[in-house]
């Protein structure tokens, strides 16, 4: 009888290195790095896409497929992949059609919508990762994409308030305020690091709400979590988060 071990090694692909290290990503648990290194990547393409009605045909598959990918890596239930297969669904298709129609209707619900797929990703790596009986790298890397995924979700809530109210943000460069999804994007991460340059500025309520909800949430996850994350690490290498039963 074949064991497990062979069975799995006879379904991975005959490809190079790096096809059955991705073969082998996908299909383990707990694979954070790769998640972390589409959410880097993700980041690069939407701040280089080019600001035109073709780029919300890039963002709805990437934010879905990174939805997808952090969920299915930190073992949801399989309703809830349903549901979230569903959504994402939506979200193409609602993108796609924007972009081939060159309509403005539903944009800001558009980016509400891709907002909430990213948004529910952040609770499930969370619960995932604070569930590990030891500290390894997955594990502070998946720390660290809950952080990246928090700079995204607001970067598209910021979308979605520019879209229903474009004066609710002011760029010191542009007079006629912010333009791109780049700059949301780029506003987003410079509120979660708290660099604040000061360049765009919400002027809006809800939008100076948001973007001092935002700083709190970067500042306290970053020293409550994956500072004592990196410590345990550091200092034991595998510690446990919770005695042994």
């Amino acid at each position: 009888m074949a064991r497990p071990t062979d069975q799995a090694q006879a379904a991975a692909p005959r490809g190079g290195v790096w096809a059955r290290l991705l073969w082998a990503a996908l299909r383990d648990q707990d694979s954070y790095l790769l998640l972390l290194m589409v959410l880097l990547l993700e980041f690069f393409a939407l701040m280089v896409i080019p600001e035109d009605r073709w780029s919300r045909l890039a963002s709805g598959p990437l934010v879905a497929a990174t939805m997808l990918l952090g969920l299915r890596t930190s073992r949801v239930r399989p309703r809830t992949m349903r549901v979230a297969l569903l959504a994402a669904a939506v979200a193409v298709v609602l993108v796609a059609v924007q972009a081939l129609t060159g309509t403005r209707l539903l944009v800001g619900e558009t980016y509400l919508l891709l907002g909430a797929l990213l948004g529910a990703t952040p609770p499930a790596v969370l619960r995932r990762v604070l569930g590990h009986r030891t500290i390894t790298v997955e594990t502070l890397a998946g720390a660290v994409c809950v952080y990246v995924l928090l700079g995204l979700v607001f970067a598209f809530a910021y979308l979605a308030i520019g879209s229903f109210k474009p004066d609710a943000f002011a760029d010191q460069a542009n007079a006629d305020g912010v333009r791109g999804s780049a700059d949301y994007l780029y506003f987003s991460f410079i509120t979660l690091t708290t660099v604040g340059f000061g360049d765009v500025v919400p002027v809006g309520k809800v939008a100076r709400a948001l973007v001092v909800l935002e700083a709190l949430l970067g500042q306290i996850f970053l020293v409550t979590t994956v500072a004592r994350l990196v410590a345990l690490y550091s200092a034991q290498g595998s510690q446990p988060l919770r005695p042994q039963r």
